[in-house]
């Protein structure tokens, strides 16, 4: 093998060596947000009687909020060194999880509208992760056999 063909293969194994340690870390605080957003209005809540309304609505958008910025600085810190569908892919989970968030904290409607809203977008975001987990995929399955 020459030179210049080396140095091209030995650039591009580092190249995806970065866009997996990209990926391993999306993932996992997409992992960590996923179970925050799923919380906001979980299938069978439980709570303290004794808390207010407010108060466990406050603890709820506080635990929402650490694992989103989280997800956000990865996603958009490392922006250039991925694909632009799997940052489309990992933008469109991000939005619909903001948007849960925003249902949640408005909350001034019927309760039947509001959980049959919250098991709509339960489902929607859970395709979309999937999504974005199969777009991964075929990148990692798209660069291991090149």
């Amino acid at each position: 093998m020459d030179a210049a063909l080396q140095k091209t293969v030995h650039v591009s194994k580092l190249q995806f060596e970065h866009e997996y340690q990209i990926y391993k870390l999306a993932w996992e605080q997409l992992f960590s947000l996923r179970q925050a957003t799923l919380s906001l209005r979980p299938v069978m809540d439980r709570f303290d009687l004794n808390e207010s309304k407010e108060d466990r609505m406050r603890a709820r958008m506080q635990a929402f909020t650490v694992p989103y910025n989280a997800f956000l600085d990865v996603i958009e810190k490392n922006k250039p060194f991925y694909p632009a569908a799997i940052y489309n892919a990992l933008s469109e989970v991000r939005e619909k999880c903001r948007h849960e968030l925003i249902d949640y904290e408005y909350d001034e409607r019927p309760k039947s509208e509001y959980y049959k809203e919250a098991m709509k977008n339960h489902e929607e975001l859970l395709g979309l992760i999937e999504a974005t987990c199969a777009a991964i995929r075929d990148r990692v399955t798209e660069v291991s056999t090149q």
